[in-house]
């Protein structure tokens, strides 16, 4: 995710596809099939919402933004899940 939001000017598709495989390899981690499956009868919806946030988020933005995701569950686990959530959501739908 870094390194497509670092280039000078990615298509879109490109931060959501790499999106995707941030997403992906987190949900993948859990070793749950039961979560692996809900998290594909999903993806698509999750794309959406990328989508939704190209007017919105900067690159360097979504950028950073997943670069936290990875760094601080460690630290504050699932609070830290719901606050990258949350501050997707709130973009899309207004504080």
């Amino acid at each position: 995710m870094a390194a497509v939001c670092a280039q000078p000017a990615p298509r879109w598709s490109a931060v959501v596809e790499a999106h995707d495989a941030v997403h992906h390899a987190l949900v993948a981690a859990s070793e749950s099939p039961r979560i692996v499956r809900a998290h594909e009868a999903l993806a698509g919806e999750l794309r959406l919402f990328v989508i939704g946030l190209k007017p919105s988020w900067s690159l360097a933005r979504m950028g950073e933004h997943h670069e936290r995701l990875l760094a601080e569950p460690a630290d504050e686990g699932v609070a830290a899940l719901r606050r990258h959530l949350d501050e997707g959501a709130a973009t899309l739908v207004g504080d």
